[in-house]
């Protein structure tokens, strides 16, 4: 009985390491994932701002021209060669921080790290109709580490059942047979007969605080499993809470920035870029539009990222690969 007993606590431990396999291999597919939607977010921020460089230039030879009219000031042109060094100094840690995240995504991957990567260039991502409910009843049944906690508790119980069986004694009986060589000079009577023995040994626990220590030792592990268990269910759960509400954040902000923050940003820095040739704004205003509108552009490829990120790790919290 104590034998099947610890074969079963070693059958759920042994499910409990696949458990806890498949839910290694959920965390790398999630941070490869992730690091993608990095690069892409990356990418968008050396092409933006490369765009701007160019938008900044004109700017530059504009400011060059109203001071040679003598409607500007020398300070203009130096301010706009300021900004124009601030981008390239952006430019330079962006072009770092691609490298860095290839890099990593080809260790995620099992590659040498100057294995050439090709950033994506769009992301067409939309919040799936999920809800907070659905996620959670998935992941009740789903995610490996919770099903990991579960084993784990159930592995614990059968631990109790190992330690109440150790009261019973253990019974080992043994036979031997040795063959004996006949001396022919020896004439006793059974001389060269083969030997035969046979043992009975027994172990008797006589020792009750000890067993009561190892039951009580078997049944603390078995609570703290089920503590385990309820903590990683609630961490679950508040996990998905949190993710799906930055994910339904990151879609209106991402609806926010395409209907309504960058098309006005672009009218206002065009609309001062036609009166400053007409004098009617100062040339600093439109390097202050112009700097605005490069944020927010920034910001706006930061969101998507962000949204793809976060449905990424939604997946990888659930345990499946859920459909939109």
């Amino acid at each position: 009985g104590r034998l099947k007993a610890e074969a079963q606590m070693a059958h759920f431990e042994a499910l409990v390491a696949e458990n806890q396999y498949q839910a290694e291999r959920l965390r790398v597919v999630g941070e490869v994932r992730a690091t993608w939607y990095k690069l892409y977010v990356l990418g968008k921020q050396i092409s933006t701002t490369q765009a701007d460089q160019a938008q900044l230039e004109s700017l530059i030879k504009t400011a060059n021209a109203r001071v040679a009219a003598g409607d500007a000031q020398p300070g203009d042109v130096l301010m706009a060669t300021l900004e124009l060094s601030s981008l390239q100094e952006q430019l330079l840690s962006y072009r770092q921080q691609m490298v860095a995240t290839m890099a990593e995504l080809n260790r995620l991957a099992g590659r040498e790290s100057r294995t050439p990567i090709s950033a994506p260039t769009k992301l067409d991502i939309e919040i799936p109709q999920w809800d907070h409910d659905l996620l959670h009843h998935i992941a009740m049944g789903a995610q490996p580490e919770l099903n990991a906690a579960r084993l784990r508790t159930t592995a614990t119980r059968w631990g109790i059942e190992v330690a109440r069986l150790k009261r019973r004694p253990d019974v080992s009986v043994g036979a031997s047979w040795m063959v004996m060589a006949a001396d022919p000079a020896d004439m006793s009577p059974g001389a060269g007969n083969d030997a035969w023995t046979l043992n009975v040994s027994s172990t008797l626990p006589i020792w009750h605080r000890k067993n009561d220590a190892m039951v009580n030792e078997a049944t603390r592990q078995h609570y703290a499993a089920h503590a385990t268990e309820d903590e990683v269910s609630l961490r679950i759960d508040a996990t998905l809470r949190d993710l799906w509400e930055q994910a339904r954040a990151a879609q209106q902000t991402i609806e926010l920035y395409e209907k309504t923050i960058l098309p006005q940003a672009r009218q206002t820095f065009e609309a001062d870029q036609k009166s400053l040739v007409n004098n009617t704004v100062t040339f600093d205003r439109v390097i202050r539009d112009y700097r605005t509108l490069l944020n927010l552009e920034l910001g706006y490829h930061r969101a998507l990222g962000q949204l793809a990120t976060t449905l990424a790790r939604i997946r990888q919290t659930v345990g499946v690969d859920l459909l939109a």
